[in-house]
């Protein structure tokens, strides 16, 4: 399914070899409906205007790396603003 996914494997030209178009999209097919069962039901917003797997995994991943930077940059506040108060054992908490 990854090969579909990045596009390893190139949809044949219909007019060249209309089998191999025919199971290349069959297989896209698949590939698509194999993502939307195992995503959750905030994800399949995603997924429902994509034509293709590629677009589909590119959106996702969209989200994905967004929100990937913002949750970064969110534990990287948390940390830089947490400060011991006197009487806190540092060396037990790191523990």
């Amino acid at each position: 399914m990854t090969d579909y996914i990045t596009r390893h494997i190139k949809c044949p030209e219909a007019h060249i070899d209309l089998k191999g178009a025919e199971n290349w999209a069959y297989n896209d097919q698949i590939t698509q409906r194999t993502i939307r069962n195992n995503v959750g039901r905030n994800q399949k917003i995603h997924c429902t205007r994509a034509t293709s797997v590629q677009e589909m995994w590119k959106n996702l991943k969209a989200i994905y790396q967004s929100r990937g930077v913002q949750t970064q940059h969110q534990l990287m506040q948390e940390l830089y603003d947490t400060k011991a108060r006197k009487g806190n054992d540092i060396i037990a908490h790191l523990e």
